[in-house]
């Protein structure tokens, strides 16, 4: 049931037009009203070292590193410099394709890259990838399934893959009546939870294999685009849209 899920928040993925942005909370509550409560910003941008001034998607491995997702390359920062990864059409272990749409940190540890042209998965041992093709279908989705499988949204598909093996399952394609142009998967216990361009929020679950529609926004769903989520300590799953969030 909804009110049993593990409360988290949508957040927009921002296209910031000045270049990355980082934020360090210190002490921060929601609600608390305390002035000495704040989030301070460090602001990044091609000026220093970033690829391209779109971020579409980042995160945090387990070194602490961050990665970023632009239309010109992967970008790894450690805290001093950036790194930006780009395909080389000559190499075939670099990543997939330069539109980086998503970068994914997996409960393993692994960063696995959603590209224009497919999936691509980061070897850090060789500092190198391995790519996988999805027809040349956007990847705008990768989510843990928590049965060792990864779902991918690419094109109008959402996609199993096998991690232990290494490709996709065949056969295994998740329908849905709907139009399932996804924008962000998110995955909790519930199962994979799915932001959509124009059908709402939707939730797979692993007992049948099955998709439910969680929330619509009526009339206005064309509007209506999930981008990110992350987990929260307050109030039921507020939804990330092209305009804000919705709670």
């Amino acid at each position: 049931m909804i009110n049993n899920i593990v409360r988290k928040i949508v957040v927009l993925a921002v296209s910031l037009a000045a270049g990355a942005a980082f934020f360090v909370s210190h002490g921060f509550a929601a609600g608390s009203g305390n002035p000495n409560n704040h989030i301070s910003f460090i602001n990044l941008s091609v000026n220093d070292g970033l690829s391209q001034c779109t971020v579409l998607s980042c995160v945090q491995d387990t070194l602490g590193r961050m990665w970023f997702a632009t239309q010109d390359g992967l970008n790894l920062y450690d805290g001093y410099e950036f790194r930006t990864f780009r395909n080389d059409a000559q190499d075939s272990t670099s990543v997939a394709n330069n539109i980086i749409r998503k970068v994914y940190l997996d409960k393993s540890g692994n960063i696995w890259v959603g590209t224009g042209k497919g999936l691509s998965w980061y070897d850090a041992r060789s500092e190198s990838f391995r790519n996988f093709a999805t027809d040349d279908r956007a990847v705008t989705g990768i989510a843990d399934t928590g049965d060792g499988r990864l779902m991918v949204a690419a094109g109008g598909d959402l996609l199993f893959f096998d991690k232990a093996a290494m490709r996709f399952d065949e056969g295994n394609v998740l329908q849905y009546s709907g139009n399932i142009r996804v924008t962000e998967l998110f995955s909790d216990e519930e199962g994979v939870w799915i932001g959509t361009a124009a059908d709402g929020v939707l939730c797979w679950s692993p007992d049948n294999n099955g998709v439910r529609r969680i929330f619509s926004p009526g009339g206005a769903e064309i509007w209506y685009r999930p981008s990110c989520a992350m987990e929260t300590s307050f109030g039921l799953p507020p939804k990330g849209t092209a305009c804000g969030c919705m709670i």
